[in-house]
């Protein structure tokens, strides 16, 4: 019991010390959500679950879509949408992953495994390469670096390409852990928004 409550005040005490990097990230993320006509929001309403995306930039052009890790959102890539260069030359989009940001899951279960969140995105993968008329570049960061090439093995018919920042690629580092596990006990307010 001593322990749990250790690592309560812990996790607690530690999701009080934010890093500079998240401050900078949400003051990106409010700057980029104020840019008139810039972000598109979509919904994906697929059976007993909700997709949410972001997307900016040009329709007829190429399109990347980003992909968050854990913990993360949409939000992860907002520097992105900055830069003029890649809208200028690309259609962008960035996901909320299942169970994360504003798309839910489907079960009580938390969706860790790369099959199941790479069959939860199927929807959301089919409507982008479908609006866009081509196969999209997916790109991956951390465990989102981990999923893009399942998510391009499973669906080529989406995919022209992916690239993976910071991802593991082994199947034994991709799996969850102890404080990925966790996350499904501890009240949200108390998990620091990156």
């Amino acid at each position: 019991m001593r322990f749990l409550l250790m690592v309560l005040m812990i996790l607690t005490i530690s999701a009080c010390s934010m890093p500079p990097e998240i401050k900078e990230n949400k003051t990106t993320i409010e700057r980029v959500k104020h840019v008139p006509n810039l972000l598109v929001q979509h919904n994906i309403e697929h059976k007993n679950y909700r997709l949410h995306y972001v997307s900016a930039g040009k329709k007829n052009k190429p399109s990347i879509v980003f992909v968050h890790g854990t913990p993360g959102g949409w939000g992860t890539f907002a520097t992105y949408f900055e830069q003029p260069e890649l809208l200028k030359h690309f259609q962008l989009f960035s996901i909320d992953r299942p169970g994360w940001g504003q798309s839910t899951y489907p079960s009580a279960d938390f969706p860790v495994s790369l099959s199941e969140q790479s069959r939860l995105l199927a929807p959301l993968l089919k409507e982008i390469a479908t609006t866009s008329q081509q196969k999209v570049i997916l790109v991956g960061h951390s465990y989102g670096g981990s999923l893009v090439p399942k998510l391009a093995a499973d669906y080529p018919e989406y995919v022209r390409g992916i690239l993976i920042l910071a991802g593991d690629v082994g199947p034994k580092l991709a799996q969850a852990r102890w404080f990925n596990v966790a996350l499904d006990y501890i009240p949200s307010f108390l998990i620091p928004d990156p």
